[in-house]
């Protein structure tokens, strides 16, 4: 469009509202690309009051000053000089720093086929003269709006990304660990075998109780090890389940030679309370169930005093309610005669790393605090929930709660 330009100062850079007290957030930059000094004067002082506006004489500054400054919006002409309209938003849109910057063309060329014309382009709206003036702060609010807004989804599905690549790599880090560190390990108790079997010559009684140690420690610094990876994996969803119809009898009645050790070494009572019925048949992982329990027993034993009870006992309910045929939930419950746990730290206990009264067990037994969480984690996925409830000075329950066909989340991972 013609006109003689009569902006002041320079008529390509005229900046309007960049002046007045600071705002809590920064103003939005919009750049006006317009050869009518007064199309621009009126543009800038509409938009000014509300925003920082930039505005150049043609599409060639303007594309100058969308590189050399990104703004926030761009506002332009579509007939213009040396660069149009639409050659301005084909090079807006080829350059990487400037190709997600929304883009208003403004013509006269009236007609559908402007408009597809314009969207054709990469336009983000196209508005035909005459329009009014609460038309153009419309659109230019709106498309201002979308645009933060798909910035806010990128920015998201960026961070959800690296957050994702962040996990992957500390899990693939501790894998390898894992594995560099049970080498040497598995060795180190290879040559407590041999030497305990006298390969190497015949050990004092003093010798035979350092190997013994020597074992103790590896097995304990397998276990910290394991449990880590465990829990680095839940926590990148890197956990893989079998799941099968497992007979709880036989799984929890096999556990009692695996405690059987640390039971007789404290001088503790230990029962096991079957459901009335043999037949127990409950869907989900043996292994992970397995480790659930088996980690809940010898957390029993580890805090319970030498001549004192851990019961481990089965039941199913329906809805809330004990049943017999037509249950829907298996409950095992894990009981001890320990020292309890006071009822305003009963609610950390399964979070990470914490260890309650460390001071109050032994070096030998202690962890990283990741048993419970891991064991709670692993209920969950497997559709169910672990609880505790403990009085101090009397003991502690602990109970898991598992779906009687498994989580159907986890059945139709499997294709179940």
């Amino acid at each position: 469009m013609g006109g003689t330009d009569v902006d002041q100062g320079s008529p390509d850079a005229n900046r309007v509202g960049t002046s007045g007290p600071s705002e809590p957030e920064r103003r939005a930059r919009i750049l006006v690309a317009d050869d009518n000094p007064d199309m621009r004067r009126f543009l800038a002082s509409l938009l000014g009051g509300q925003y920082d506006v930039e505005t150049v004489a043609d599409g060639a500054a303007g594309l100058a000053a969308a590189r050399a400054r990104p703004p926030d919006l761009v506002l332009s002409d579509v007939e213009m000089p040396q660069l149009d309209g639409f050659a301005l938003l084909r090079e807006l849109r080829a350059d990487h720093r400037t190709q997600t910057v929304p883009v208003i063309l403004v013509s006269a060329r009236s007609g559908e086929e402007s408009r597809v014309e314009g969207r054709d382009v990469g336009a983000d709206d196209y508005l035909e003269k005459p329009f009014t003036a609460r038309e153009l702060v419309t659109r230019v609010n709106t498309t201002l709006r979308l645009a933060r807004m798909r910035r806010a989804v990128i920015e998201q599905e960026q961070r959800a990304s690296v957050a994702e690549a962040a996990n992957a790599a500390k899990t693939t880090f501790l894998t390898t660990m894992s594995h560099e560190l049970r080498t040497p390990l598995n060795a180190i108790a290879g040559y407590v075998d041999l030497l305990e079997l006298g390969l190497y010559g015949s050990l004092t009684e003093a010798q035979h109780g350092a190997l013994k140690a020597v074992r103790r420690s590896g097995h304990r610094l397998l276990g910290l090890i394991t449990n880590v990876l465990n829990f680095a994996q839940l926590d990148a969803g890197q956990i893989e389940y079998q799941m099968r119809d497992v007979s709880v009898p036989d799984l929890l009645a096999d556990l009692e030679v695996v405690i059987e050790p640390q039971v007789r070494k404290k001088d503790i009572t230990y029962t096991y309370l079957p459901h009335r019925h043999d037949g127990l048949v409950v869907y989900t992982d043996p292994d992970r169930l397995t480790q659930i329990v088996l980690n809940l027993l010898s957390n029993a034993v580890k805090f319970t005093a030498p001549g004192g009870c851990v019961t481990i006992a089965s039941s199913v309910s329906c809805a809330g309610e004990e049943a017999d045929v037509a249950w829907n939930r298996l409950h095992v419950v894990v009981s001890d005669t320990g020292r309890g746990i006071p009822r305003d730290k009963l609610v950390l206990i399964f979070e990470p790393f914490v260890q309650l009264d460390r001071q109050q067990v032994h070096e030998s037994q202690q962890g990283v605090g990741l048993g419970l969480t891991i064991s709670r984690d692993l209920a969950r996925q497997l559709g169910g929930e672990l609880t505790a409830e403990s009085v101090v000075g009397e003991g502690s329950t602990f109970s898991v709660v598992l779906p009687r066909w498994g989580s159907e989340a986890r059945r139709s991972v499997d294709g179940q």
